[in-house]
């Protein structure tokens, strides 16, 4: 497995991944240019050609003014895909940022994509508890290129409208080990030759 850098790294150790305790987990650089979001249901944005559902994985500006930069959809059920193009990445939490209008998701499913049976693989369902801003799912440890969520919401007013509004979904793993290989050099490591490269080895 390759990734990072272009240094090599081992194929993660699942079962070690599982045992680490929430707060030793980093939050996974998943965003516009490194995944692909699919939804069953999801409303255009005013103005635009694209739907709301790639809003899940785009950064929202520090000064939190683009208030539309969400997914948003009116059914109370809806699919949404994650696919992180090819690119295998190592998930043990999932968490959902809530929108700020009442209609955030109460009840997750979380399934895998299983590559070698070419089919979703299903990691849990639960009801969804908001906490500062995020509820978090902690799942089996999974190596995957895509994960599914299949999400529900159970409206305290049965006569309100149906929607679905989501912030973003965050993805949270072992963090990268560090690149092995490197070192700070002193003027006297650097060769200077004719015939050998001037740079310092590695």
């Amino acid at each position: 497995m390759h990734q990072g850098f272009g240094y090599a790294i081992n194929d993660p150790d699942l079962d070690e991944a599982n045992n680490m305790a929430v707060e030793d987990l980093k939050k996974l650089k998943i965003h516009q240019t490194t995944a692909i979001v699919r939804a069953q249901h999801a409303n255009f944005e005013t103005g635009c050609d694209h739907g709301s559902n790639h809003n899940l994985v785009w950064p929202n500006l520090p000064d939190e003014s683009d208030s539309w930069n969400k997914w948003h959809c009116d059914k109370n059920e809806s699919w949404v895909e994650v696919d992180f193009q090819q690119q295998e990445h190592v998930v043990c939490m999932v968490g959902f940022e809530a929108a700020k209008d009442g209609n955030s998701p109460t009840q997750a499913s979380v399934s895998a994509w299983d590559e070698d049976g070419q089919k979703w693989k299903d990691l849990c369902s639960e009801e969804l508890k908001y906490n500062d801003g995020e509820a978090r799912i902690k799942i089996q440890a999974v190596s995957a290129s895509a994960i599914r969520f299949q999400f529900s919401r159970e409206a305290d007013d049965k006569d309100a409208p149906e929607g679905l509004t989501l912030n973003k979904i965050n993805f949270y793993g072992p963090a990268l080990p560090t690149a092995e290989g490197r070192r700070t050099f002193e003027a006297s490591d650097i060769i200077l030759s004719a015939d050998k490269s001037a740079t310092a080895p590695f």
